[in-house]
């Protein structure tokens, strides 16, 4: 219901090769199967920490838990995952600029 105001507000947050590669995805990977899937997905962070930092990088470590539901489903599926996210300074704000998920 609100894939495309997400995934707006997400691009928001992103900088460099990574927001492209974000568009790309979304649009024709991401998108289509949600849509036609009708595919729910909430994530929580439940911890954090950096791993390294300079004046205008940080990398983080995020431990999260992702529950996905699709039509059909009674019960989300929840996966839980690691994310590394490097994050740049760009005009005074904090942009991803690169994400793993492991």
């Amino acid at each position: 219901r609100t894939l495309d105001q997400q995934a707006a507000a997400n691009a928001a947050l992103l900088t460099g090769a990574f927001k492209g590669e974000y568009a790309k995805t979304m649009s024709t990977t991401i998108a289509p199967v949600a849509v036609k899937d009708e595919v729910t997905v909430r994530a929580r962070s439940y911890e954090a920490g950096v791993m390294g930092q300079t004046p205008d990088t940080v990398t983080v470590q995020v431990f999260l838990n992702q529950a996905k539901t699709a039509k059909g489903e009674e019960q989300p599926s929840v996966d839980q995952n690691r994310v590394i996210a490097t994050m740049r300074r760009v005009e005074g704000r904090w942009l991803i600029e690169k994400l793993s998920a492991y």
